[in-house]
């Protein structure tokens, strides 16, 4: 059944909550799902947003049985799960192949929201679990023990663990088929040469930061808004601020993974494209689609 499409804000895992002096715990704050609740996914297009039951997904897609160690849990798991190329073209058709879309996000119960580029799931490994076969129920996720249900998106190849560039969102409910610059103009830096270091820091800006920070408004929710209403560069200074994205934990106990593998330039990038957003804030009540 289709219906409006309705908003959900989006939010994830931190860049550098202490950057505005907050301290956030990233995907440990996900809460459980509503008692009574029965398991659905949302699949939304544009204005467009389309429905599917537990029920119904098994009686036309198949189930496949996956044994793996799971990275989440740290040792090896049971699961019934859909193969996610088999549920993106339920929900889609062929039209998440299409270049007319750029990303797919992956939104959970809370709002909280992985990014996945297409190239990046087109590739094969990618699994919706909706069964946990090891116990009633499912086994809890990570230190403040968050129940995964009702859908857990994991991969299966030995490159494609959650550190990546690959979903791994729990409490998944909604996938929504985008193209970035369109669905964040705020965030894209328009105009800008593709290869450039804004460009090239809008991109590791997407890939590490926008699931839980917003520009001007747009984007994550987790963690504070890094361009509104004053940009980060502006009450923070450059070396702070790379410091503390390289490694968060030195500063302050929060579930904000460090990054030891950034590269000086790669920081040159991201704070190009802090100071490029700088000059292009804005700071008006369009906010999260």
């Amino acid at each position: 059944m289709k219906w409006p499409r309705v908003a959900l804000f989006l939010s994830g895992i931190g860049l550098s909550a202490m950057l505005a002096g907050v301290v956030y715990t990233a995907r440990d704050t996900h809460a459980a799902p509503p008692a009574g609740v029965k398991a659905a996914i949302f699949f939304e297009e544009g204005e467009d947003q389309e429905r599917f039951s537990l029920a119904e997904l098994k009686e036309q897609l198949k189930t496949h049985k996956l044994t793996l160690r799971d990275p989440l849990h740290k040792k090896e798991k049971n699961y019934k799960a859909f193969a996610l190329h088999d549920l993106l073209r339920l929900g889609f058709e062929n039209r998440w192949q299409s270049d007319k879309y750029s990303d797919i996000a992956f939104v959970a119960l809370d709002g909280y929201q992985a990014l996945g580029a297409l190239p990046v799931l087109r590739e094969s490994g990618g699994y919706v679990v909706y069964e946990d076969l090891d116990r009633d129920g499912w086994e809890p996720i990570g230190e403040r023990k968050t129940d995964p249900a009702p859908f857990y998106l994991l991969w299966t190849g030995e490159a494609q663990g959650p550190k990546g560039v690959y979903p791994w969102p729990y409490q998944l409910q909604t996938i929504r088929l985008l193209k970035f610059k369109d669905q964040y103009p705020k965030v894209y830096p328009a105009g800008v040469k593709e290869g450039s270091a804004v460009h090239q820091g809008f991109t590791l800006f997407r890939q590490v930061c926008f699931a839980c920070h917003a520009m001007s408004r747009q984007g994550g929710t987790v963690g504070p808004d890094l361009n509104a209403p004053r940009n980060i560069t502006e009450y923070r200074d450059e070396k702070m601020i790379r410091d503390y994205v390289r490694a968060p934990s030195r500063f302050r106990y929060t579930k904000m993974p460090d990054n030891p593998n950034l590269t000086d330039e790669e920081l040159d990038h991201l704070l190009a494209y802090f100071r490029h957003q700088a000059e292009h804030k804005s700071d008006d009540e369009s906010t999260n689609p």
